[in-house]
């Protein structure tokens, strides 16, 4: 089985922009640089013959390039316990329309969406028994956080896996924007 799921890369540059805002946040553990990423579908555990039906399928998706910019920090879940810190994307029409293809596509190989709205968002840490208080101040520090826009030329079908040191994320497959 392959845990897979579809992305966007970051570039170097908004990595350093993303990390320089790590801080000292009991509970938090950061998301390493290298895994930096935006997620446009979790697909989850498939065997080897569906993720080869995904590789394929995917090439049929047509979606434009696009700059995408950094906007502003939440949690999930909202209104409990907060398990995700996340970096928001600001709204942008091309990444919905392709977020629509890729969904349309892997429907017509028989992958149902599993995630009930897409939000746009990079996760910079995992929380766990986080202290509320410095968490509120990090979201009030960084809640208008915004980034110079960048460029997506490409999205990816990267393969996960969990070790007890963290996940490792690999690109199986580069899908070029127009």
């Amino acid at each position: 089985m392959i845990r897979s799921f579809i992305g966007i890369s970051l570039p170097e540059e908004i990595c350093d922009y993303i990390t320089d805002m790590y801080t000292d946040l009991n509970g938090a553990q950061w998301t390493t640089r290298k895994n930096l990423h935006l997620t446009l579908r979790f697909m989850g555990e498939v065997n080897n013959s569906v993720h080869q039906e995904i590789i394929s399928a995917l090439n049929k998706v047509n979606g434009t390039s696009m700059q995408l910019q950094l906007s502003g920090t939440g949690i999930f879940p909202p209104g409990s316990e907060p398990k995700v810190l996340w970096l928001g994307i600001k709204p942008n029409q091309q990444l919905t329309a392709l977020r629509e293809k890729i969904d349309k596509t892997l429907s017509d190989i028989k992958i149902e969406p599993r995630e009930k709205r897409f939000i746009p968002h990079i996760t910079i840490a995992r929380l766990k028994n986080i202290n509320k208080n410095e968490l509120k101040t990090f979201l009030h520090l960084n809640g208008s956080v915004s980034s110079q826009p960048f460029p997506v030329n490409t999205f990816h079908l990267y393969s996960s896996e969990l070790l007890p040191e963290g996940p490792v994320y690999t690109v199986e497959q580069d899908y070029p924007l127009k």
